[in-house]
C-alpha cells in the first residue's frame, strides 16, 4: 500500500475509510488483520457521522478560540461532556490555555451534535 497524503483526520472520516475499504478491495488487495481490528475499534468509539464530525470541526474553528487543527480533532473524537474533562485531555498541553467561558463554548458546540 502506497502512502498518498498524510493529515490529521477524526475516528468517523477514518471509519469511513475503512468500510469503503471493506467493500472494495484496493489493487485487488483485502482488507489487513490490522485494518479490521481499526474498523472494530472504531466502531466501538466513534459515536458521530463523518458530517456531524466534520460540522463540529467546522463550528469549533469558528469559535476563534485559537485551537489547533490537532486539538479540534481530538475534542471531536473524545467529544468530551464537560469542562474537568476538556482540561483533562489538554493538562499536557501548554498551548491549550482557555478560560471557563472559553472551555463552555466549546462545550455549547459539542452539545448540538451528541
Amino acid at each position: 500500500m502506497k502512502i498518498i497524503e498524510k493529515k490529521l483526520t477524526t475516528l468517523s472520516h477514518v471509519r469511513e475509510i475503512l468500510l469503503k475499504r471493506e467493500k472494495e478491495a484496493i489493487d485487488g488487495e483485502p482488507m489487513t488483520d490490522e485494518q479490521k481490528k481499526l474498523l472494530n475499534y472504531i466502531g466501538k468509539f466513534s459515536t458521530l457521522s463523518t458530517k456531524d464530525a466534520e460540522d463540529l470541526q467546522k463550528n469549533l474553528s469558528g469559535l476563534n478560540l485559537g485551537l489547533s487543527e490537532a486539538q479540534i480533532v481530538k475534542i471531536t473524537d473524545i467529544l468530551p461532556k464537560n469542562v474537568d474533562e476538556i482540561r483533562a485531555i489538554f493538562s499536557k498541553d501548554e498551548k491549550f490555555a482557555h478560560n471557563a467561558d472559553e472551555l463552555k463554548q466549546i462545550l455549547d458546540s459539542i452539545a448540538q451534535y451528541v
